[in-house]
């Protein structure tokens, strides 16, 4: 008889603390939908107009708040890759113009240009799964 009252008890408290676990995850989840949106709202930039180097700097600029770490961790790798981007323009940019661009700059650039739509992808997968996806506007080359 004492053994199922231990075992009727321990489970009452199991069954008592799933609903907490649930509520914590939901509430979790639900500041991480707002928090990504905001991001990405904040990184809605028109990636045409403005410089590689300063899209890169108002992306670093853009703070992680409540979001989540997965997703942080995605989109400042896209960052990284914007700054590569911006690193290699400007490698090019300032070539010697009697002998131009070294094809390994060139390369760079199509390199982290690659980098920055593959990073966005990651960016838009996590975002997917928090249910907040799309942006307006992509920061895709």
């Amino acid at each position: 008889m004492g053994i199922a009252k231990l075992t009727f008890a321990a489970f009452a408290l199991i069954a008592a603390a799933l609903p907490e676990q649930a509520q914590q995850v939901t509430v979790a989840a639900s500041a991480a939908k707002p928090a990504i949106k905001r991001i990405l709202e904040a990184d809605n930039l028109d990636v045409e107009a403005l410089p590689a180097r300063e899209v890169a700097e108002r992306m670093g600029d853009i703070r992680q708040g409540a979001a989540p770490a997965e997703f942080w961790t995605a989109y400042r790798a896209h960052v990284r890759a914007w700054q590569d981007y911006a690193h290699a323009k400007e490698l090019v940019r300032n070539a010697d113009p009697l002998t131009g661009p070294s094809l390994d700059d060139a390369g760079e650039i199509v390199a982290a240009r690659s980098r920055i739509n593959r990073t966005f992808d990651d960016v838009e997968a996590i975002a997917k799964r928090y249910d907040a996806w799309p942006p307006r506007t992509q920061t895709r080359l």
